[in-house]
């Protein structure tokens, strides 16, 4: 196999992070937006798991903008 050079490993590089960096944020959304949405009297750790497994259902079934 060809030993790839130093440009063509920075592109390789640069677009695995890029890839990463946006599946993070969109992955991470739904929940900033649960988190800053809620009052701060509702926000104990059982409605945190609450939400948590809901949005979990919504992106398993396929329902969600995502």
């Amino acid at each position: 196999m060809p030993q790839d050079d130093g440009i063509t490993r920075s592109l390789k590089d640069i677009t695995a992070g890029s890839v990463g960096g946006i599946a993070q944020v969109l992955v991470g959304q739904p929940f900033d937006i649960v988190k800053v949405g809620s009052p701060p009297e509702l926000r104990t750790s059982s409605l945190r798991v609450e939400l948590t497994r809901r949005i979990g259902e919504i992106a398993d079934s396929g329902d969600g903008v995502c």
